[in-house]
């Protein structure tokens, strides 16, 4: 089962704050587009 942790943002102390995306088995291509949207996004 692929799956990838995304770091997005952090909170006031400085600690970091993310998502972990999991697809199904042999989607790992998947996985990654997916947690490349989700960077893109929490970068603007």
């Amino acid at each position: 089962m692929p799956c990838c942790s995304v770091p997005l943002l952090s909170d006031g102390s400085g600690a970091p704050i993310g998502v972990q995306v999991v697809g199904a088995p042999g989607n790992d291509a998947g996985v990654l587009r997916a947690a490349h949207r989700l960077m893109q996004a929490f970068a603007a």
